[in-house]
């Protein structure tokens, strides 16, 4: 079981990195080739537009919710932590601007976002293997692992993640240092309060900007999407008015692609109409973000500052 879990977590860190590689059509990376005229592209663009737009405003939430968080940040600690816990905040809004920790957060949320759309799938192929070999050690009981196969992954999943980002943390690495300075009962909120900071400063200045881009990059592929969907409907219909007329079983194969392309085409469209606020020039949003972070981050340092005797 163990194995399995390990293996599943490389294979899925392997095709999100292959996934985010493309994301985005290719768009700032010249060794990529842009997807103009690409009908599976532009079949799959509305939903890749929704996705990224959900991305962005879960993290908004996300980061809303940290923010509010920042101010309990103190109350949280007992006896005297206060010049180390405000050396650890210092050292996690540092590390959020870093190339190497932001790019282990946008990795994370590629695997996330391919787990939950496939963990139904991967849970039921584990527990079919689970059950294949209890078969083969001739055990005579039925084993039911689902429930402790999701476990498995969504526990080991999210730890693994969260050692990969504290191995690479200086602020995790000096706590584990201070450990007796700070005392053990500070540990746990910490390295919480450590993982937040780092993530609301990666947010504000880079994750921000990073999902502002990628969406305005999938809405600014769209017209040729359409026109590639309009092309594809064309050909399609061209072969189903054919002479001699394809046979029934080509015939029912082209009226399933027209169907699905008209549909994604009414897809597409409605979600521009959606979106299309995003593709606005001034845009005073990410400058908030990272004005409304600054002045949180240094309220919370002021605050541990004070606290020193």
């Amino acid at each position: 079981m163990v194995h399995q879990r390990r293996y599943l977590i490389a294979l899925i860190a392997s095709l999100t990195m292959a996934t985010a590689c493309v994301s985005g059509g290719g768009q700032g990376r010249p060794d990529l080739k842009a997807p103009e005229g690409s009908t599976a592209y532009a079949l799959s663009l509305a939903q890749d537009i929704d996705t990224a737009t959900a991305a962005w405003e879960q993290d908004k939430t996300r980061f809303e919710d940290t923010l509010k968080a920042f101010e309990t940040y103190p109350k949280a600690l007992s006896e005297n932590p206060w010049e180390v816990a405000a050396r650890l905040m210092d050292l996690s809004d540092e590390a959020g601007r870093r190339g190497d920790i932001v790019a282990l957060y946008e990795e994370r949320a590629q695997i996330e976002r391919f787990y939950q759309a496939h963990d139904k799938d991967l849970v039921r192929r584990l527990n079919a293997n689970v059950q294949a070999a209890a078969r083969k050690k001739s055990c005579q009981c039925e084993l039911e692992a689902a429930g402790a196969i999701r476990y498995a992954l969504d526990e080991g999943m999210s730890k693994a993640m969260d050692a990969n980002l504290e191995a690479r943390h200086d602020a995790h690495l000096l706590l584990d240092q201070q450990t007796q300075t700070v005392g053990k009962r500070n540990l746990k909120p910490l390295r919480e309060h450590i993982n937040a900071v780092t993530w609301a400063s990666a947010y504000a200045h880079v994750l921000a900007p990073g999902h502002r881009t990628h969406l305005r990059n999938l809405l600014q592929t769209a017209q040729d999407a359409q026109d590639t969907l309009k092309d594809a409907i064309e050909q399609e219909e061209a072969r189903l008015q054919a002479t001699p007329k394809p046979p029934r079983h080509a015939q029912k194969a082209i009226k399933a692609r027209l169907e699905n392309l008209k549909a994604q085409q009414q897809a597409l469209q409605t979600t521009l109409t959606i979106k299309r606020p995003y593709l606005a020039e001034d845009d005073p949003t990410i400058d908030n973000i990272k004005e409304r972070y600054e002045e949180a981050h240094q309220t919370l340092i002021k605050a541990l500052e004070a606290k020193i005797q």
